[in-house]
């Protein structure tokens, strides 16, 4: 690289990384990713945050009241709707508590219904208790069926 300028092809593309820059990498590129959402989402939050407190109220300092101040405005045009609808009443209790569906299921780490999860050993001895009932059921249903025929 000559006087940190990138060294570029005939068509543009880059020949070689710029000095300090970290390649993206399958290793890294979620973290990076990542970072780059977080960014994106504070520089809004200040957008937003900035646009209330000049237009709305000045006090307003924080991404929290910013969202306050919103909410309180979605609250007041539900009640003055003279037709609300249910699903709006119930994203603004949703929103108003913090609960959510996922909050209200159970844990974020919990395996949804009817999903079993266990060591490998477990389960193999699950399905084997499985089936010898099987057996047990058909064996009795043979007796049962003998004796129906006697």
């Amino acid at each position: 690289m000559l006087n940190d300028q990138a060294i570029r092809d005939s068509r543009g593309r880059m020949l070689a990384p710029l000095p300090g820059t970290q390649p993206i990498t399958h290793a890294n590129a979620r973290t990076l990713a990542l970072k780059r959402w977080e960014k994106y989402r504070r520089e809004a939050v200040q957008k937003v945050t900035g646009i209330i407190a000049k237009e709305v109220d000045p006090s307003i300092e924080t991404g929290a009241q910013a969202y306050a101040v919103v909410l309180a405005h979605h609250a007041k045009l539900l009640i003055q709707s003279k037709q609300p609808r249910i699903y709006d009443v119930e994203k603004l209790g949703q929103l108003m508590t913090g609960a959510s569906q996922e909050s209200q299921r159970g844990n974020a780490g919990d395996p949804p219904a009817g999903v079993i999860i266990a060591q490998p050993a477990t389960l193999m001895e699950l399905v084997d208790i499985l089936e010898r009932r099987r057996e047990l059921d058909k064996q009795q249903a043979r007796a049962i069926e003998g004796q129906a025929h006697e």
